[in-house]
């Protein structure tokens, strides 16, 4: 008997004083700010969190967990601490603690937005300083890393639905027996600042795109595009001028050539709302070919003007809004149009090395005159829809998918098509 109790006392001691004697999630965070304190990271860590197990909510051992895995160089520091920033938008410490995150990562634009955060929730206090101090070392690191040229290179492959716009009632042109293909695409994007003071900037710059089709290689097209642009900063506005000029080929033929130059307002309107009020004119020279022999009666001119507005919603969002009038004029009236576009643009940026994309526009045009024996003037609505997803591999490569589609609704059948387009590109950035 006497055994038998004190089998049961052993057992009861095993399965309960433990529990009793447990540290609390708050004793945990306790001892993991001790191992912080002396450096000893893993132990910090690791207690963090333990303590993280018993409360997942605990903001104090989600904060310290955030700051010994920043202190240990790890990059899950930043999902730690956005998971907490979304909980707490407005908590110095936090924002503090993913500006350092940035700095150390050498991300300078995300550092200093969160450190202004954590300077502006909490003023006049030492982390104020702290985050201050960061901030003008972020710009003198800003100063010295910033290169005069950028580089930009891709390549990837698309299926197209509809290469050569066929309309739901067209007919193919002769010797063209396919209307959908796959093609590789070549890009290359260069830029440099020739001048770049405090006010003034003046940039230059140059670009290459080609496509190679599979199977319609008239459908092919190479263009070329010199532009330079300039601003001047105002206190209350910024003021550009831009110019560029465009050469295209279409198969082995010359297709257009354009010219167009035109100025823009760019009126800042806190830190997260910005206007731009733009006009461009645009000559545009067409060239008849084998495939297209009545193409230079679109040569003419357009005059554009619109007006964008960017906002930054939340810390990892940015939407644009725009609306642009465009005047056409051509050799042949028929030719000539009007059209008014809306656009919206969303760009979310999810982790700092993935971003999604969405855009969306709504164009109506209508043209001039009656065309041949077409029954009425042309008029038409087209709608685009772009979804993309980018992941940054690494500071220089990233990877994009993206997936496009077009739906022209015209008032004749014969102008009236869908097209969709998939594509990956590998893209390297210097």
């Amino acid at each position: 008997m006497k055994r038998s109790l004190l089998v049961l006392l052993a057992l009861l001691f095993v399965f309960f004083v433990p529990h009793g004697f447990a540290a609390s999630p708050e004793e945990l965070v306790e001892q993991g700010q001790a191992f912080l304190a002396e450096q000893k990271y893993r132990d910090a860590e690791a207690s963090f969190r333990e303590a993280l197990k018993i409360n997942p909510k605990s903001y104090d051992a989600m904060l310290y967990l955030g700051m010994t895995l920043n202190k240990e160089g790890l990059d899950e520091a930043e999902a730690i601490l956005k998971g907490l920033l979304r909980s707490y938008p407005e908590d110095p410490k936090v924002n503090y603690e993913l500006g350092f995150y940035y700095y150390r990562t050498k991300i300078y634009e995300e550092a200093q937005d969160f450190f202004e955060n954590s300077r502006d929730l909490a003023p006049s206090t030492d982390l104020a300083k702290q985050a201050d101090d960061y901030i003008l070392q972020i710009e003198e690191a800003i100063k010295k890393a910033e290169k005069p040229w950028k580089l930009e290179f891709s390549t990837g492959v698309q299926y197209d639905t509809n290469v050569i716009v066929k309309s739901k009632s067209g007919t193919l042109p002769f010797g063209v027996d396919d209307e959908s293909d796959w093609r590789n695409t070549f890009a290359f994007n260069g830029g440099y600042d020739a001048l770049r003071t405090d006010k003034f900037k003046l940039n230059t710059s140059y670009s290459f795109f080609q496509t190679l089709h599979n199977e319609l290689d008239d459908s092919d097209i190479q263009s070329h595009a010199l532009k330079a642009k300039t601003q001047y900063r105002f206190e209350a506005v910024t003021l550009e001028a831009r110019y560029a000029f465009n050469y295209t080929f279409l198969g082995s033929e010359k297709y257009n050539y354009s010219n167009s130059f035109g100025p823009s307002i760019i009126i800042p309107e806190g830190d997260e709302l910005m206007t731009i009020l733009t006009y461009n004119y645009k000559q545009t020279n067409y060239e008849d070919s084998p495939l297209f022999p009545t193409n230079s009666q679109k040569t003419g001119h357009t005059h554009i003007a619109g007006i964008v507005q960017t906002a930054k919603l939340g810390e990892m969002g940015k939407a644009k809004l725009g609306y642009v009038y465009a005047k056409n004029s051509a050799k042949e009236d028929f030719r000539q149009y009007s059209s008014n576009k809306t656009f919206l643009e969303y760009n979310l940026d999810l982790s700092g090395d993935f971003n999604f994309g969405i855009y969306g526009s709504y164009d109506r045009r209508k043209y001039d005159e009656i065309k041949g024996f077409d029954p009425k003037k042309r008029e038409q609505d087209s709608y685009k829809a772009l979804l993309s997803f980018e992941k940054q591999l690494n500071s220089y490569v990233g990877l994009m998918f993206s997936q496009s589609y077009i739906n022209n609704k015209a008032n004749m059948d014969n102008y009236t098509y869908d097209r969709a387009i998939t594509g990956l590109d590998l893209k390297v950035r210097f």
